[in-house]
């Protein structure tokens, strides 16, 4: 059992679907050996590790990304009894860091586009499209009103 992530299984990571530069197959690299050691991270693309309290929910067999099946319990996992249901242990993290207002957002579907890829390539393109200042700026704006 990994030790910060729950999940007992290991999981084959995604990988894209196209051709990928090399800076980009570097950069996808580094994040899957950082994120899967760390939070079992299977390369979506789709990075949801803030909304689920750090633990990937692509662990579940069946991917479920907004919440656990009708088959699961707190024990275990409908389609394997051996493991615990992976939305329980979310659910129990986020209690237990006073997150529980972010499992009730509704996730976006997966975008199959974007597996294999780097989810820190869509934050930096972001940052890059709306502007690294006006970032900033609006982040220590709204910290400095808290």
């Amino acid at each position: 059992m990994p030790i910060i992530t729950p999940s007992r299984r290991w999981q084959q990571a995604y990988y894209p679907f196209k051709k990928r530069s090399l800076p980009e197959k570097i950069e996808e690299n580094i994040e899957r050996t950082v994120k899967g050691v760390l939070w079992g991270c299977r390369m979506c693309g789709n990075c949801l590790l803030q909304e689920t309290a750090f633990i990937c929910p692509m662990a579940c067999p069946k991917g479920l990304r907004n919440g656990p099946c009708g088959g699961s319990s707190p024990d275990h996992c409908c389609v394997d009894e051996s493991r615990p249901c992976i939305w329980y242990e979310i659910y129990r993290r986020a209690e237990n860091m006073g997150r529980l207002d972010k499992l009730l957002e509704v996730l976006p579907p997966l975008d199959w586009d974007k597996t294999g890829t780097s989810a820190l390539r869509d934050v930096y393109e972001k940052a890059h499209e709306i502007g690294l200042l006006k970032i900033v700026s609006k982040t220590t704006h709204s910290s400095s009103e808290e």
